[in-house]
């Protein structure tokens, strides 16, 4: 399949990014390790996107659109953003960090037969998901919390009492 989005090549990152609104130049040691660090991170993650059934059920559009997602990750992570914490906590599991949010991501409410989306369809979507993933509790709720919810929620949401719903007689 060709594709005339260039957003999908590999590039060479920036040597200067900005935290808070301050730029910052790294020196050219830094910049060659960062440079390393990003093709490494970006082939272990598009080689484990790209091996999952989650990436092999996408529409070329959406694969397109998931590459572009895994630079970004790739560009939070080596900045030490929002990523950087889950990404050391998923441990052997961390070439997975990509398939993990961009599966996340792809969830959408259930809707009801009026067109509605059903109130924490989603959210049960994504906690089952994560839920059904081989990681630690610590790296399960920092996925919960990256998705936008709550770990009191995802808490609450384990111990509420399951509905026993009987057949009428």
């Amino acid at each position: 399949t060709q594709t005339d989005n260039k957003d999908i090549i590999p590039y060479i990152p920036n040597s200067y990014y900005t935290v808070d609104g301050e730029r910052y130049d790294m020196t050219p040691d830094e910049y060659t390790q960062y440079k390393i660090d990003f093709g490494k991170f970006n082939c272990s993650q598009l080689e484990s996107l790209f091996a999952s059934d989650f990436y092999k059920n996408l529409t070329t559009e959406q694969k397109e659109e998931a590459i572009t997602k895994v630079y970004n990750f790739s560009r939070d992570y080596l900045r030490k953003g929002k990523y950087y914490e889950l990404y050391q906590l998923l441990g052997n599991n961390s070439k997975n960090l990509s398939t993990y949010l961009l599966t996340i991501n792809s969830f959408t409410a259930d809707l009801d037969s009026e067109g509605n989306p059903i109130p924490n369809s989603k959210k049960l979507k994504v906690f089952k998901y994560i839920n059904s993933l081989p990681l630690s509790k610590l790296a399960k709720n920092k996925l919960f919390e990256l998705a936008g919810y709550s770990t009191t929620s995802m808490q609450q949401d384990e111990t509420q009492p399951k509905k026993i719903i009987r057949p009428r007689r």
